[in-house]
């Protein structure tokens, strides 16, 4: 980021910098041709037999209650959407707006870099979960963003460096494409220690292996992530750059 972009994303107001995020990405789609592609908010059926489901840990914090209360609005949000073939799954247009009227609360979460407390802190766990089942599952990658930092040890991580998946309204979205010939939708069990997510699809779906190599460097972490088909055919996720956390 150069400096004349850091000084106007300073003084620039968020609710400005939002809205002109906003736009841009609405351009953008539209350009593209992916907004006619992407799932709205509708109905899903659950009668689809479960294929893959992923559970991590929620670790008891000052923050985890506002935490819980976000997982759940979205889980709910999240479970009645349906992703038919060659459909795009997008985290943003199915939550919308995290605000307290639509019943998010605050949690932790990174603003400007720092870590600090936001309303709908704590989603990325959940749009975290999602992109590993979507690894797993073979579907295609539209849009992921890699945390810049990593703020936890091995004891307190709950999701697999590597497999993150930040996401930040108007700003950062995860985004994936049904490459199956079946509609696939989510679901999702939270208790206040555990999440589950599971996907679902009226067809068999044979999990994919990824394979996580991380090389360590004084200052930073080098994660790479490589998916195996069934049939042995690999794929380069990518490679992303952590920053290690200092006291």
């Amino acid at each position: 980021m150069s400096i004349l972009h850091r000084t106007l994303r300073r003084i620039t107001p968020f609710a400005a910098r939002r809205a002109i995020a906003q736009a841009r990405r609405a351009i953008a789609d539209k350009l593209s041709g992916i907004d006619a592609q992407i799932v709205r908010p509708g109905a899903a059926s659950f009668e689809a037999p479960l294929q893959i489901s992923l559970a991590q840990p929620i670790f008891e914090t000052p923050t985890s209650h506002g935490k819980i209360i976000n997982l759940e609005r979205a889980a709910a949000l999240l479970s009645a959407a349906q992703i038919p073939p060659g459909g795009v799954f997008s985290f943003w247009s199915i939550v919308g707006a995290p605000t307290p009227a639509r019943g998010f609360a605050m949690g932790r979460a990174i603003v400007a870099d720092e870590v600090s407390q936001d309303v709908g802190g704590g989603l990325c766990q959940i749009s975290g979960l999602i992109y590993e089942l979507g690894l797993r599952a073979g579907l295609d990658i539209v849009e992921r963003h890699a945390h810049s930092r990593d703020l936890y040890t091995d004891e307190t991580r709950f999701a697999p460096l590597g497999l993150d998946a930040t996401v930040g309204y108007a700003f950062k979205d995860l985004r994936l494409r049904n490459s199956h010939g079946v509609p696939i939708s989510f679901s999702f069990a939270i208790a206040s220690d555990r999440i589950e997510a599971r996907l679902h699809a009226s067809a068999p779906i044979v999990a994919h292996r990824l394979d996580v190599v991380r090389d360590e460097a004084p200052t930073y972490r080098l994660v790479t992530v490589t998916r195996y088909s069934p049939d042995g055919v690999s794929q380069l996720i990518g490679a992303n750059r952590y920053a290690i956390q200092t006291p």
